[in-house]
């Protein structure tokens, strides 16, 4: 852990609440945002250094132009989102920090930043599995996605679904009646709970020591393509 605390620190060239700022611009997506982050030269610890970075000719970093109002929008916005996230007890953690998930560190297409409501370290100290499946399950099926909840839970893996209609709620309900550990990942912000149906498994999620993650900040709804990128961090 030592090792990996020094290899982030030298990694770490931007903190995570000017990173949030940074993907409020437009045409600035993840993937955009590791490139800038892995050729930065200097550090950007203050909205000041952002505004400086962005409105300064750079030669290693080709960015998207954008003008003053442009920057200040997005710093205020981001500011607006962090301030949102600390209200409502939503953490914040970028793929620099030492508490991001393993799991996810390691595949191809990580996200930059998971925000998560629960117990998010407890993701690196053990094994986890998936159990997904049809948001209309027959009655077997229902069963058997509780059962395998309740056999990875006395197993002491972490169940990770997704909380939807059907197997996912199934398998999240089945683990935490054998009062296991259990991670739902959500494919919009977690101001809100999809379906709303759901909404007090996902409290006793929380308060059995669990978690919600989402790669989404506040005030982002589900589309179709959220569910489908949602996928990748589940598998992981």
């Amino acid at each position: 852990k030592k090792t990996l605390k020094n290899i982030l620190n030298r990694m770490r060239k931007i903190t995570t609440d000017i990173l949030i700022k940074l993907l409020q611009l437009p045409r600035i997506g993840r993937r955009t945002a590791f490139k800038i982050v892995d050729n930065l030269v200097d550090n950007i610890n203050s909205d000041d250094e952002l505004f400086n970075f962005l409105t300064t000719p750079n030669t290693k970093i080709k960015l998207p132009s954008f003008d003053e109002s442009q920057i200040t929008n997005a710093i205020t916005k981001g500011k607006i989102i962090l301030a949102k996230h600390a209200e409502l007890g939503i953490k914040c953690t970028s793929y620099y920090d030492e508490d991001f998930p393993i799991y996810l560190r390691n595949i191809s297409d990580p996200p930059i930043i998971i925000y998560s409501i629960g117990n998010l370290s407890k993701l690196n100290d053990m094994p986890s599995v998936g159990i997904i499946g049809t948001r209309h399950p027959s009655k077997l099926g229902e069963s058997a996605a509780e059962r395998y909840g309740e056999i990875f839970a006395e197993k002491t893996f972490n169940v990770v679904s997704g909380l939807a209609l059907g197997c996912d709620v199934s398998a999240h309900k089945g683990c935490l009646d054998k009062l296991g550990f259990t991670t739902a990942v959500l494919a919009h912000g977690l101001d809100t709970v999809y379906p709303k149906e759901n909404t007090e498994i996902a409290a006793q999620i929380v308060k059995s020591g669990g978690v919600l993650i989402s790669e989404y900040y506040v005030g982002q709804t589900s589309r179709p393509n959220y569910f489908i990128e949602r996928d990748r961090i589940q598998a992981a």
